[in-house]
């Protein structure tokens, strides 16, 4: 027998006694192919997404009603403001305008000439056109949101960098803050004002014709550089603070130890602290332009200018906005409260519910992520 010399006796005597085992008879196709079972694809989507929503339902769970019924008035102001024209009960053109509307009140013919006051088919009447105010104040949410969201996102794209700097360079910070006092020191209804006014009266914005178009759109950038330039400094302020807060903290210092840049520190390690406190001012933003644009809209000044209505039986002629913008509604109905008063009521009723929506929100998102400590 062949046995290797370098394997141990006592392995090798094992090895010796083993007997060959009695093989076994495989059955047929054992080594067949399997065949792949069937999968109800529809099956396995419906319980993933059962699973998932299942998860979904949990982690809403663990949040206040408040914040989320927040979060459902937020979603429902943006879907009427996307959807605003489509929601409208009555058409805005051309077709829905009278200068008589015949009805009948207790058994006798009337003739009403607009604006027609509420009544069940016009919630908050119509205007000296005969079209309906609750369907221009739909039309127009778009317009005045859309302006109001462009303008604070400007001021943040501007101060937030600014203020960045600010928090981080001891000179840009210098700047930064003597610019805030210089323009916090003045309200900012004066500062616009002359200004705005200005142009809005030579370029007769409250008469606008056909083809002044490029009045409309020079007058709307006017104003939206007008207003994002008063809201830079108080952003970049703010932030600045923040910044030069956070500068002092451990892990800042630890990370210049370690050899850490100025901007790696501070878009690594500041900016993602000030998030939250980012979104709070984003929303504090959001309502102080609306206000603001109240302001202008009372003494005259509002987006989009006005076109003039003729009326017959010598009366004076009406500026009416087209489009229904919120802060021309205002300007529009501001004028005419004493006889008509359910044009500015409505106007002030859609404005009023969206400031109340924008501040509920901020302040259940400052309780989520700010909560009171108890004592």
């Amino acid at each position: 027998m062949n046995m290797n010399r370098w394997q141990p006796r006592k392995y090798l005597a094992q090895t010796n006694d083993i007997k060959p085992e009695i093989t076994r008879s495989v059955p047929h196709g054992s080594f067949d192919r399997a065949q792949p079972s069937y999968i109800d694809h529809e099956a396995a989507a419906e319980q993933h997404l059962k699973g998932t929503i299942s998860t979904l339902i949990m982690k809403l769970k663990k949040f206040p009603k408040s914040y989320l019924l927040a979060w459902h008035f937020l979603v429902v102001l943006v879907l009427i403001a996307l959807l605003g024209t489509t929601l409208m009960p009555h058409p805005i053109d051309d077709s829905q305008k009278f200068t008589f509307l015949e009805k009948v009140v207790h058994g006798e013919k009337t003739y009403l000439t607009p604006p027609l006051k509420q009544d069940a088919s016009h919630w908050f009447g119509t205007d000296h056109r005969g079209i309906d105010v609750f369907s221009l104040l739909l039309n127009g949410m778009k317009y005045t949101l859309g302006f109001t969201l462009a303008v604070v996102i400007s001021r943040f794209l501007i101060g937030i960098p600014l203020g960045l700097l600010g928090g981080s360079h001891r000179v840009i910070g210098r700047g930064v803050q003597i610019l805030q006092l210089s323009t916090a020191s003045v309200p900012a209804i004066l500062l616009l004002l002359p200004v705005l006014l200005t142009f809005y009266n030579l370029l007769y914005m409250d008469a606008l014709l056909p083809g002044d178009e490029w009045k409309r759109a020079f007058f709307s950038l006017l104003m939206f550089i007008c207003l994002t330039f008063v809201g830079i400094a108080p952003i970049a302020r703010q932030i600045s603070d923040r910044t030069r807060f956070y500068m002092s903290k451990e892990f800042v210092k630890a990370a210049r130890t370690l050899g850490a840049s100025r901007r790696r520190i501070t878009w690594r390690h500041i900016l993602p602290n000030l998030r939250a406190e980012i979104l709070f001012i984003f929303l504090t933003e959001l309502v102080q332009v609306m206000f603001l644009l109240g302001q202008l809209a009372v003494l005259g000044v509002f987006l989009g200018g006005a076109n003039i209505i003729n009326l017959e039986d010598g009366m004076p002629a009406v500026k009416i906005s087209p489009s229904g913008e919120w802060c021309a509604m205002i300007a529009y109905g501001s004028r005419y409260i004493q006889f008509h008063p359910q044009i500015l009521l409505g106007t002030a009723i859609f404005f009023t519910l969206t400031i109340i929506i924008l501040k509920f929100f901020l302040s259940e998102l400052q309780k989520l992520h700010m909560p009171v400590k108890s004592k």
